[in-house]
């Protein structure tokens, strides 16, 4: 015998039927608002913001900067331009066509974007990666991105080797591409991290 809860009761009317279809319509409304609301939270905070006024400074001078990384920063991220300052060049020529031209010195030609703080500036930075203390963060803090990682600031001198007109940033490795122009390629030295 069933228990009175498991009975099969009356068959559902059509206004019954029509109350679940639109409890079902709105509950998905609900969860598709809700994983918008989560994408574009998430990919605010890697879009650039372009409030920040670009700094003057000539070709050849040498900067303080502050650069805002995560250890995942060492493979994350990209820019592609067509054009070279100095010999240094982005990883990619355009956003689906790798750097083709031959290069004249090595990994240390290729530069890849990168924050600072607190004015927001994008820089060009050739072998940042490949800086003693950044180095020493990376064999604790291993660019693995499967996890977590602690957010910390690189203190460099950031030698200026000119400006690209144009190039396109990427902030993750699959992400978007975002325009940048007039951004200035460096290379950095004497690179300390924030305790």
């Amino acid at each position: 015998m069933l228990a009175p809860a498991l009975a099969p009761g009356p068959r559902m009317r059509y206004e019954d039927a029509d109350a679940v279809e639109r409890r079902m319509t709105l509950f998905a409304l609900v969860v598709s608002a809700m994983l918008l609301a989560n994408w574009l939270a998430r990919n605010a905070e890697v879009a650039p913001r372009r409030t920040a006024v670009a700094a003057k400074h000539a070709v050849g001078e040498v900067v303080d900067v502050a650069i805002t990384l995560v250890s995942t920063d060492a493979r994350a991220l990209a820019c592609a331009s067509a054009d070279a300052v100095g010999g240094k060049h982005c990883e990619l020529e355009s956003q689906t066509r790798p750097w083709s031209r031959p290069s004249e010195g090595g990994a240390g030609e290729v530069v890849a974007p990168y924050k600072t703080i607190p004015d927001d500036q994008t820089y060009l930075v050739a072998g940042l990666f490949d800086e003693p203390a950044l180095r020493a963060r990376l064999a604790i803090d291993p660019p693995d991105f499967a996890k977590e990682h602690l957010r910390f600031t690189a203190r460099c001198k950031l030698r200026l080797d000119g400006k690209l007109p144009k190039a396109e940033v990427r902030w993750e490795p699959r992400g978007p591409f975002f325009p940048v122009t007039h951004v200035w390629v460096g290379t950095p030295s004497a690179c300390s991290i924030d305790p």
